[in-house]
Parts: structure tokens; sequence; C-alpha cells
């Protein structure tokens, strides 16, 4: 294995569902665990003292994780900031493409997560779901 490509470490970032090479379009924007940070095993619970400490405590001790971001999958070209709907119900929105990500709302995660979403320019969007996400 070459890791000193940045095709192979994309691809594998890809393959794995993992978001670093989009940090930069959503800083700022979301959770750390709306981000997986979580799963990713970037938030230590035992250590304190982090930005947003008090309010990701809170919500993993709750499990109070409204939304997650995903990858998401598309025959068709995605284009950034489009709503996702799933039966004319708005579910998340289109965060990048290439590689293409969205933020899914999780209350009824279970009804969509197989189902094909659209967008207002494409029909044919799956959530991707990672081998981690419960």
């Amino acid at each position: 294995m070459n890791f000193d490509t940045n095709d192979f470490y994309l691809n594998f970032l890809i393959k794995n569902n993992l978001i670093d090479t989009i940090f930069r379009n959503i800083k700022d924007q979301y959770f750390s665990l709306e981000l997986n940070m979580k799963e990713l095993k970037a938030i230590d619970f035992s250590k304190g003292c982090y930005v947003g400490q008090e309010n990701t405590s809170r919500m993993n001790l709750k499990n109070k994780i409204s939304k997650r971001i995903l990858q998401i999958e598309s025959k068709s070209d995605l284009i950034p900031n489009e709503e996702l709907k799933f039966e004319n119900e708005i579910i998340g929105k289109i965060l990048t493409s290439k590689p293409n990500f969205a933020i899914i709302k999780m209350k009824n995660f279970d009804l969509f997560i197989n189902k094909d979403l659209s967008s207002n320019s494409c029909n044919d969007i799956r959530i991707i779901k990672p081998s981690w996400l419960n």
C-alpha cells in the first residue's frame, strides 16, 4: 500500500465515510458529535477543558444527536446546499460534492436509510450507512 499519495488518502477517507477533506467547508457550523467525532475517537470524555465540552457531554449522555454528517451517493452531480427530501419531507442538506456528504436528520432515520432521496436537481440520492453507525 502506498500511503504517500493523495489519491490513496482520499479514497481511504471516502471508503470509510470519513470527512477530513471537507472540514474547511463546514467549520464552526456543527457540533462535534454531529460530525461523528465520537466514533472516530476524536473526543475524550474523560478529559475536560475543550471548547463545547458542556454541550458535547450533555448531547452524548442524553443521546440527543439530532443530525449527522454522512456520505451520500448519486449518479448525478450533486449541488451543495440543496435540501434532501424523502417523500416530500426535508431530511437533510447536501454539504459537499466530490466527495458527496450531507447533514442528515436522525429522526426517522431507519425509514429512509435504504430509500431513494431527492433534491431539487436530482432524484437518485442514497445515504451510505457506515459500518460503525448503529
